[in-house]
This record gives C-alpha cells, sequence and structure tokens, in this order.
C-alpha cells in the first residue's frame, strides 16, 4: 500500500521540475523586454527624438568609451539571455506552452522597441520621403528627395539627392503608408515599424511552419530562435530596416517548397527581389534547385504557371515605375559606393599606394570580381532537389558570399536574411550567422566608439581596416575553422559531396547538419 502510494505521488513531484524550464522561459523574456526598455527604449526614446533631425547613437548617448559600455554591455546580456533562452526551450515538453512562450515573448519585445529611435540607421525616414515623393506624383525611384521635398522633413533625409534604391514592391508599401500618415512624421514612423514588426511576427510562424514540415528542429524551438533574436529584433522592429519584407516572401517560398503548392515559390522570390533588388540572386539558387526535378516530372503546366506568374508581377510592378530604365538609377548609383567591405578596403588601399589604374577602372573591376565569385558560388552551392531544405541551405550559403564578396556598400543590417535562415539550416550554420551577427553589430561600436578614441583620424584606410575585421573578420575565421574540422573529420565524404556541387561550408554528409564542409 506505501509503496503504491509512493508511485502515485510521484508523478505530482516531478509536475514542479517539470514546469521549471517554462518558467526559466518566462523569466528570461521579461528580463529581455526590460533590458531593451532600460538600455534602449528609455535612453533613446523615439517620442523624445523624433523632432530632431538625425540624431544617432553617438549624437544622443556620447562618444566617450564609458557610454560604448553602456551600449554594449546590454547587447551582450540580451545574447546571453537569448543563448540561454534557446538552450531551455527543447526541455519544454508542451508543444502549446513553448508556442505561447515564443508567441508572448517575440510580442513583448516587439512592442517595446517599436518606440526605439532608430539611432544607428536613418532609412526609415527616408521611406516616408520615398512615399510622400511618389503622393506629390513624381517617381520616387527616379526623383531624388531633394527634387520634391523641402524643408523640415527634407532635413531626415541622410541621402537627399538619392532616389530610392529600393525595389517597386516595397515603394508600393511606402505610398500605402504615407497615405495613411501623410507628411505627419511620427505617425508614418510608427506606421512603417508596425508593418515590419507584422512581418517580424508572420516570419516567426513561418519559420515554425517550414521547421514543422523539415522535421529537424521542434517548430516552437525554430521559432523562438527566430523571434527571439536581439540581432533581428534591434534591426528590424528598433532601426526600422525593411529587409524583413524580402526575408518574409523567401520564407513564404520555402513553405510553398514544403506542400505541393511548390510552383508559388519561384514567383514569391521574385516578390523578394521587387521588394529589394539583391533578393534576386535568390531565383537563380531556386531554379537550380526546383526546375530540374519540374522538368523531368514533365510538369510543364507547373513550369508555364510559375514563368508567367514571375512575368506578370515584374510587368505590373516595376512597369510604372520604369521610365525608360531609370527605376534603375537608384540601385545603380548605391553600387559605385563602399565601405565596411573587403572590396571598399581594396579600393581605398589602390587609392593610397596611388595604383597606376583609374578609381573607377578599378571599381569595376572589383564588381566583376565579386559577381565572378557569386556565380561561381551559386553553381557550387545549388540545392541537390527542389526541397525546401536544400534551397534554405544554399540560399543561405549564397547570401553568405554576396554579404563576404559581393556587398561593397556593407550595413549590418544586410544580415537580416542570414540571421532569419539560421533556425532552418543546422547548428553549424547557425553558429555562423550568430558569429557573423555579433561582429556585424560591432562595427557599430567601431564608428561611434573606436573612432573618436582615435581623435576622428581623417585616414578613412585606419578606421576602415577596424571596421572591416571587427564585421566581417570572425565570420571568415569561422568559415576557416569549420570548413577545416569538417574536412579533417570526414575527408573522403568532404571531397565526394564537394565533387557532387555542394559549397565550402556544405556538410561533410548529406544528411548531416553538425560539421560543415
Amino acid at each position: 500500500m506505501d509503496a503504491r502510494l509512493i508511485r502515485q505521488q510521484a508523478p505530482s513531484g516531478q509536475g514542479g521540475w517539470r514546469h521549471l524550464p517554462a518558467s526559466a522561459l518566462v523569466a528570461l523574456a521579461a528580463l529581455g523586454c526590460g533590458i531593451y526598455w532600460a538600455a534602449l527604449v528609455r535612453p533613446y526614446g523615439l517620442l523624445t527624438y523624433v523632432a530632431q533631425p538625425l540624431r544617432d547613437l553617438g549624437k544622443i548617448g556620447g562618444y566617450e568609451v564609458e557610454d560604448g559600455w553602456r551600449f554594449a554591455l546590454p547587447l551582450v546580456a540580451l545574447w546571453l539571455a537569448y543563448a540561454l533562452a534557446g538552450t531551455i526551450a527543447p526541455h519544454v515538453r508542451s508543444r502549446r506552452a513553448l508556442g505561447a512562450l515564443t508567441g508572448s515573448g517575440t510580442f513583448g519585445a516587439v512592442a517595446v522597441l517599436l518606440w526605439l529611435y532608430p539611432i544607428t540607421a536613418a532609412d526609415i525616414f527616408n521611406y516616408a520621403l520615398y512615399g510622400l515623393i511618389q503622393h506629390a506624383g513624381a517617381n520616387p525611384l527616379v526623383v531624388p528627395p531633394r527634387g520634391v521635398i523641402g524643408p523640415p522633413l527634407l532635413d531626415y533625409s541622410a541621402w537627399p539627392d538619392h532616389p530610392s534604391p529600393y525595389g517597386p514592391l516595397w515603394q508600393g508599401l511606402a505610398w500605402l503608408v504615407t497615405a495613411v500618415s501623410g507628411d505627419r512624421l511620427l505617425p508614418g514612423i510608427l506606421l512603417f515599424k508596425g508593418l515590419l514588426a507584422a512581418c517580424h511576427l508572420l516570419n516567426t510562424w513561418l519559420v515554425a511552419r517550414i521547421a514543422a514540415a523539415l522535421g529537424d528542429v521542434r517548430p516552437g524551438v525554430a521559432a523562438l530562435l527566430y523571434g527571439w533574436n536581439p540581432f533581428l529584433l534591434y534591426e528590424t522592429v528598433g532601426n526600422g530596416h525593411n529587409d524583413v519584407v524580402m526575408l518574409t516572401a523567401l520564407l513564404l517560398a520555402l513553405l510553398a517548397l514544403t506542400s505541393r503548392r511548390d510552383t508559388l515559390a519561384p514567383p514569391l522570390i521574385v516578390v523578394a527581389a521587387l521588394a529589394k533588388w539583391v533578393g534576386a540572386l535568390w531565383l537563380p539558387v531556386l531554379a537550380l534547385g526546383w526546375l530540374p526535378g519540374a522538368w523531368r516530372a514533365r510538369r510543364w503546366r507547373a513550369i508555364g504557371g510559375a514563368g508567367l506568374g514571375m512575368v506578370v508581377l515584374v510587368v505590373l510592378c516595376l512597369g510604372p515605375f520604369w521610365t525608360d530604365g531609370a527605376a534603375l538609377d537608384g540601385v545603380r548609383r548605391q553600387a559605385d559606393l563602399y565601405t565596411t567591405s573587403f572590396g571598399g578596403l581594396l579600393m581605398l588601399e589602390a587609392r593610397q599606394r596611388s595604383m597606376p589604374i583609374a578609381p573607377y577602372e578599378l571599381l569595376d573591376r572589383v564588381k566583376q570580381g565579386a559577381l565572378a565569385l557569386l556565380a561561381l558560388t551559386i553553381l557550387i552551392a545549388r540545392p541537390r532537389d527542389g526541397g525546401a531544405r536544400e534551397v534554405a541551405r544554399a540560399t543561405f550559403d549564397v547570401t553568405l558570399a554576396y554579404l563576404l564578396v559581393g556587398a561593397l556598400w556593407f550595413q549590418p543590417w544586410y544580415l537580416v536574411p542570414l540571421v532569419g535562415l539560421a533556425p532552418l539550416v543546422g547548428p553549424a550554420r547557425r553558429a555562423l550567422a550568430t558569429i557573423y551577427a555579433l561582429g556585424a553589430t560591432g562595427s557599430y561600436v567601431v564608428y561611434f566608439y573606436l573612432w573618436p578614441a582615435l581623435d576622428w583620424s581623417p585616414d578613412p584606410l585606419v578606421i576602415q581596416r577596424w571596421a572591416v575585421g571587427v564585421a566581417h573578420g570572425p565570420a571568415v575565421v569561422a568559415v576557416i575553422i569549420l570548413t577545416a574540422t569538417a574536412l579533417a573529420r570526414h575527408p573522403r565524404s568532404a571531397t565526394r559531396v564537394a565533387g557532387d556541387g555542394s559549397p565550402a561550408i556544405q556538410t561533410a554528409h548529406a544528411g548531416e547538419e553538425s560539421s560543415p564542409a
């Protein structure tokens, strides 16, 4: 009788321990929201500084070393809390409980960061100006803000003489937002942030759906890894960058590949490119994975439908802005800029050494070399099939190559698609994305705090060496170490898989995601 009582009471005694992981996640979510509020929103509040054009991290908080610690240490704490949450999440047994915790934690962080002034970028102000240009009857992909907008709104533009470098689909969204907000800046900023926050929340759900279909990671864990990611939250909701819209279209395409609606995937990649032009890099990746299988299966209707859908999207979205090709002027002009990149560093080195070649000729050669490397990466990293797992892996690798060698004008938020794919691509790539995100965030410290400590050195090469080393160096080292480790562990498999057309950061075994080769 006593033994039976003990056995009956055992589950209730273990029940408290069973709820411990969920309780820990609640505490970590509250801690994260508290840090976002105390370290970011409270000192850099949107309501406080929106009336002052082009404020930033240094202008508000100062450029001293102590100010740098006040900015950096809370971010470190957020990443540590995020890492701990990612470790605890798999131990939450209830799928519903984990989903509820993930959703509420993500929503809480989003609700706080909506009120952060964009302290390390001014792009969101240009979103509003480009929308207002269109309402004035001009083409924002051709006409710069200065051509239509006057003070005081023009004072908020960091690029008053540059037409929009974004795609026509994003411009349509900007038109809708400014149709509601008009020239009222604060409502416009909050509406743009609300749109981007909605994309972040939607992406959290999409990652869970894709993970459920792939079966590699529990959906709730994958959703938490996306939704609670400090980098994604800060750059998407805090700074208000539209890269998340491009990522939403990519995730929708991956979700389509997990179902019988895979015909929708190519048009959805076109949607990503029409939001930001760089999304066009993913189209050949998808084509190399999806099209051969569809062709072999003689799915002529699917192929024709996908092709027709892509053409219709391009015509409908780009047609009204085309203006004899002038709609690409903004992105062309941005392609001639360079900062915080290996290509940009090469340009500065060449200029300082007075090489016998014209600067723009050298820039053209650098861009051609980067394009060749990207094309080679697309061929090497091509998906082995048209499934979501392979397309996600190949898209990750091509995006990584673009960030390392193709993005001559590099900004930390360009990593949003790479980091957003991380929950779907396995531990090695996930670690690499985290390392890259930390390094890219570190470039803010270089520009706002290290540069002042160097007495604002007028030599651009000095600060660019630091910025490139901090932003990209850790990721390069990680790629080398992970690749060398995989080659050492599985030399035969690595050689065989590489011969099959996988990239240097491909896994050593076709079904293994723990060690890249």
